[in-house]
C-alpha cells in the first residue's frame, strides 16, 4: 500500500461538535501529476452491522509537506445533530440520533497519462477490452493494479465514442517486451476489433480503510482538545462512567408531578447486545434509610447503539413500580440511580431528591439537549407570564364608486401569531446557575406537558447570560424568555 496513516483519532468514540477530527495521511505517489487524496466517508448507526453506507467523498490536493488532511466532523454533525427526548418513559429506550459509527476509505488519484496503441482483444460478450501500453518496441511498464479505476480517452472520440469513459482493471500483464491490461467495459463499451490509439488520463486506486470509530453528539471545547473526555462517560467494568447530565455530581431536585429521563453511554464492544444490563433505583426516606429498590433488566437485543435513556422522575418511578407489580413507597424522599452489569455497578450514581411546590404558581418544566449530547431537565416554580404577539400583512383597497356599507378600505391578507413566555427561577445555587447557562445556550428545548404527556418545541429568546454567584450577587435568580417554535394557525 502506498498510503501511510500518520495520525488519526485515538479514542473509539469522538465528540463531533469540535474544531477538528483530523486524519493525516501520506502517499509515496504524491508527486505524480494532478495527484489528489480521496476520502470516502461510510457510516452506520450500529457498530457491528455491515455493510456501511456511503455518505460523502472529499478529494484534496497535498499540502506543502505532501500530506493529505481530512476532518469528517461537519458531515457527522448532520447525522447526530438532534437528541431523542422522551421524558415519559418508565423503563428504557434507545437513542437513535445520538451516535453514528463511521470509517473512511482512502484512495489515491492522479493522471498517469499512459499512451495505448491499440485494442488487442475484445471478449465475445464485449464485457472486457484489452490494451497494449506504450509505443511499438518500447512498452510502458505497467503502473496499474487490479481494481484500479481508469479513464480511457481515445484520440478520435468521433470514430470510437464507445471506448471513452471510466473502467475497472481486471487483469495486468507486463514484461520487458510488452504491457497489457484488461478492463471491464463500464462506460467504455467494446466494439469490433480495430487498431486504436489514445491515453489513459486518470487513475483512482483504493488503498485502505481506517479503524472504525464512533461519532457522538457531544461538544469539545478549545481547552479540552486532545483530552479523552468521552471515556469518562462510558459505562464499563474497568471504571464507573458518569451519566450524560450536567447535574451528575450534584443532587437533582424534582417535583412529584414531573417526568424526566437520564441518558448514558454503554460499552458497546464489551456488551454489544446489552444482555447483562440492569437499571437500579434505590429509594430512601427522610432519615436516609433504604426503603425500596426498583430494578429492571435491559434484555432486549438492540444492536450496538451505545446510548440509552431511563426514566428517573417521580412520575416515571410511579409508573415503573406499577409495571414491576408493586407500588412506589409514599415515604420516598431521595433516590439514587445506577447501571449494573451482572450485579456489579458500572456507573457513578446520580441522586434525586423530591421537592415540594409551596407556591401557587404553575410549574414550567423544560427539557433540553446539553453539551454532553444528553438530555437535562429544569423546573421553574415562580411566576410565569404569557402573551401573544400578532404580525399582520395588510393591503389597501380602493372603494368602488357604488360601495356598500361594510366594504373595506384595508384588508388583512395574512397574520402570524406567536406565543411568548417569561419564566423565573427560584433562588438557586452557584452550581444551578451554570446549569441555567446550558439551558439558555441549548438549540433544542421543549416545554413538557406532564399532564397530557406531550412535548412542545420552543426557542429560548433570551440571548445573553450573565454569570452570577453568591459571592458577587448573594442571591441568584434568573428570568428567561421563550416562544413556541410553531406559530398559531388563525382564520379569525
Amino acid at each position: 500500500m502506498a498510503i501511510t496513516i500518520n495520525s488519526q483519532p485515538t479514542d473509539d468514540i469522538i465528540p463531533v461538535y469540535t474544531y477538528y477530527v483530523p486524519y493525516v495521511v501520506t502517499s509515496t505517489l504524491n508527486t505524480e501529476s494532478d495527484f489528489r487524496y480521496v476520502f470516502d466517508l461510510y457510516t452506520k448507526a450500529s457498530w457491528n452491522v455491515t455493510p456501511y453506507i456511503f455518505q460523502s467523498r472529499v478529494s484534496s490536493f497535498p499540502r506543502g509537506d505532501g500530506k493529505g488532511v481530512f476532518s469528517p466532523h461537519m458531515f457527522l454533525q448532520s447525522l447526530v445533530g438532534e437528541v431523542d427526548i422522551d421524558p415519559f418513559e418508565e423503563g428504557f429506550f434507545r437513542a437513535q440520533n445520538h451516535y453514528e459509527s463511521f470509517e473512511i476509505q482512502l484512495f489515491e488519484q492522479y493522471n498517469p497519462n499512459i499512451y495505448y496503441r491499440e485494442v488487442i482483444s475484445i471478449s465475445a460478450t464485449e464485457s472486457q477490452i484489452g490494451f497494449a501500453l506504450g509505443e511499438d518496441g518500447n512498452p510502458t511498464q505497467s503502473v496499474f493494479e487490479v481494481g484500479d479505476l481508469i479513464f480511457i480517452d481515445p484520440l478520435n472520440k468521433e470514430v470510437e465514442p464507445r471506448l471513452f469513459g471510466e473502467s475497472e482493471i481486471i487483469s495486468v500483464t507486463y514484461s520487458s517486451t510488452y504491457s497489457y491490461i484488461n478492463v471491464a467495459t463500464g462506460s467504455a463499451t467494446a466494439s469490433p476489433y480495430n487498431t486504436k490509439i489514445g491515453y489513459i488520463t486518470n487513475l483512482l486506486r483504493y488503498d485502505s480503510t481506517t479503524d472504525r470509530k464512533g461519532a457522538i453528539n457531544m461538544t469539545e471545547q478549545y481547552l479540552e482538545y486532545g483530552n479523552s473526555k468521552v471515556d469518562d462517560f462510558i459505562m464499563k467494568t474497568s471504571s464507573n462512567g458518569f451519566f450524560l447530565s450536567e447535574h451528575r455530581e450534584q443532587v437533582k431536585y424534582v417535583y412529584d408531578s414531573t417526568y424526566e429521563t437520564i441518558s448514558y453511554l454503554t460499552d458497546q464492544e464489551a456488551y454489544p447486545n446489552f444482555s447483562d444490563f440492569q437499571f437500579k433505583v434505590d429509594l430512601y426516606d427522610n432519615s436516609s434509610s433504604l426503603i425500596q429498590t426498583l430494578t429492571y433488566s435491559i434484555t432486549t437485543p438492540i444492536g450496538a447503539i451505545p446510548t440509552l435513556y431511563s426514566g428517573v422522575g417521580y412520575k416515571n418511578l410511579e409508573e415503573l413500580a406499577t409495571v414491576l407489580g408493586t407500588t412506589l413507597s409514599t415515604s420516598a424522599q431521595t433516590w439514587e440511580v445506577n447501571l449494573l452489569v451482572s450485579g456489579a455497578t458500572i456507573s457513578n450514581g446520580m441522586t434525586y431528591s423530591l421537592k415540594t411546590q409551596c407556591r401557587e404558581y404553575d410549574l414550567i418544566h423544560l427539557g433540553f439537549k446539553n453539551k454532553l449530547g444528553g438530555v437535562d431537565f429544569y423546573t421553574f416554580n415562580l411566576v410565569s407570564r404569557y402573551n401573544s404577539s400578532v404580525q399582520r400583512t395588510i393591503i389597501n383597497r380602493n372603494l368602488d364608486y357604488d360601495f356598500s356599507n361594510g366594504d373595506r378600505g384595508r384588508d388583512v391578507i395574512d397574520q402570524t401569531i406567536k406565543e411568548n413566555w417569561t419564566i423565573n427561577t427560584d433562588f438557586i445555587t452557584d452550581y444551578e446557575a451554570l446549569f441555567i447557562r446550558e439551558l439558555i445556550e441549548s438549540p433544542q428545548v421543549y416545554l413538557i406537558d406532564n399532564v397530557n404527556k406531550k412535548l412542545i418545541p420552543i426557542i429560548i429568546t433570551s440571548n445573553s447570560y450573565e454569570f452570577k454567584s453568591t459571592l458577587n450577587d448573594e442571591l441568584i435568580q434568573y428570568t428567561i424568555n421563550f416562544e413556541k417554535s410553531i406559530d398559531i394557525n388563525s382564520n379569525i
